[in-house]
């Protein structure tokens, strides 16, 4: 917390500014930042204000944050950038884009869904897995990356095939590769979904929570804050596209991640009909949605896999597996 009254020197995009700690947050004259200040429990001294620009210092970032990213001051995102950056992450405005580093990755923070997932993917490594050699990976539900740049950045991954039905989503994908040249070298990504035929459909789709949308549409929970559009979908069947993977890089087996919000029993069906689990992957990490994780298992235990899950009988859960037989 700063001292009342003191001043600070800022730096962004070359121009430096002086600021000063407001002594009540009657010194905002913009009525948004004044609630939503209140509604998040923030105390006067704690706040920087730039009249200029219409800016406050973000007590964890240390750097001016506008309307636009007012966000960043609810105290659950405010808790998670501080815990990040003990863990080692830092963070900057890049042409007018928050960026995060963490371990050598740089990533586009442009929502508060995707700050949970870069805290999940990165910072919890939810996706961690190590011993099986090396592995090329199949991303199912790329999202805008995130995951995809996790496994290109491990040394035992040789290649990432990353699918993503939304266009919108693979061109944010692509930003986030540009800026990690080094790695996202591996990375191949596909503007189509995974099913359990080849098709097309026109699906729900909603900036705000393009992690949360597929084939059954935005969860009713989030419906009330979203914009909603509808937008046309290519779909490869799961089986296919394995094969084609396979035929590329014929000497590694894979790891397969799926997060496709509903389709990954389909996926799942499907792949173990023509016995591919069995012979291809090495591992697979799945969410489940709807609370029916557990019509997963038998597949994976009929193809050879011990598997450690959560929360399969809840909205979200999450199955880990590995295949005894490789």
């Amino acid at each position: 917390m700063w001292v009342e009254g003191d001043k600070r020197v800022f730096t962004v995009g070359g121009v430096t500014r002086w600021q000063r700690n407001i002594r009540s947050l009657a010194a905002v004259p913009d009525r948004r930042w004044r609630n939503y200040l209140i509604d998040n429990g923030y105390w006067p001294p704690e706040i920087a204000y730039n009249r200029e620009d219409n800016t406050l210092i973000h007590p964890a970032l240390g750097m001016p944050i506008g309307w636009d990213r007012a966000w960043l001051f609810h105290g659950e995102h405010t808790e998670l950038l501080k815990l990040m950056q003990k863990l080692g992450a830092t963070w900057s405005i890049q042409r007018d884009q928050l960026q995060v580093s963490y371990c050598g990755v740089n990533l586009l923070v442009t929502n508060p869904q995707e700050l949970e997932f870069i805290y999940e993917i990165h910072a919890l490594e939810e996706y961690g897995i190590s011993g099986l050699g090396n592995v090329v990976v199949w991303d199912i539900g790329a999202n805008v990356g995130f995951t995809s740049l996790y496994f290109a950045a491990q040394d035992f991954v040789k290649a990432v095939a990353a699918y993503e039905p939304f266009p919108k989503t693979v061109a944010k994908a692509i930003d986030n590769f540009d800026l990690n040249p080094a790695i996202s070298s591996k990375i191949a990504i596909y503007n189509a979904a995974i099913g359990e035929a080849s098709g097309k459909g026109t699906w729900e789709y909603s900036p705000l929570y393009a992690g949360s949308t597929g084939a059954d549409g935005l969860p009713d929970f989030l419906r009330a804050t979203a914009k909603i559009e509808r937008v046309d979908i290519r779909i490869e069947s799961a089986v296919a596209v394995l094969n084609e993977i396979r035929s590329k890089y014929a000497t590694f087996p894979l790891l397969i991640k799926i997060d496709a919000e509903g389709a990954e029993y389909g996926i799942i069906a499907s792949l173990a009909e023509f016995g591919l689990l069995d012979q291809h992957v090495a591992a697979i990490v799945i969410e489940t949605h709807q609370g029916r994780g557990r019509e997963i298992l038998p597949f994976l235990e009929n193809a050879g896999f011990v598997s450690v899950f959560h929360g399969l009988g809840a909205p979200l859960g999450l199955i880990y597996g590995v295949n005894k037989r490789r």
